[in-house]
């Protein structure tokens, strides 16, 4: 993707803000725990929009992609109950969703349940 003597800068408030957005289906950050050269930045359930600009203007610096410390890590979880993961090894964030619930596990009947 990018030569070893190509530098990518990136922004990492833009960086998660492009790919929620592009996600679909006008989904919502949940909450956050994102983490960059040893600082914590975190979004709680239920967030007022004052906690949300202030994630934000903290989640609002440039780092270099291409390196791999310090890197940006963590978790966001979205409100249709998928979530987003990063760590030292990705170059972006990856989407997870949630696996459909079998038939079976749902109204608390186990799949090899005898009626007698």
């Amino acid at each position: 993707m990018y030569s070893n003597n190509e530098i990518k800068k990136i922004n990492a408030k833009d960086d998660l803000v492009w790919f929620v957005d592009n996600i679909g289906n006008e989904v919502k950050i949940k909450c956050a725990e994102i983490y960059f050269d040893g600082k914590c930045i975190s979004l709680k359930e239920n967030y007022l929009q004052v906690d949300e600009l202030r994630f934000y203007l903290e989640l609002n610096f440039v780092y270099d992609n291409t390196v791999k410390y310090p890197f940006v890590s963590g978790v966001v979880w979205l409100e249709d109950d998928s979530w987003l993961s990063r760590d030292q090894a990705s170059y972006g964030w990856d989407l997870f969703a949630c696996p459909e619930i079998p038939k079976f596990l749902k109204n608390g009947k186990n799949k090899n349940e005898y009626r007698f």
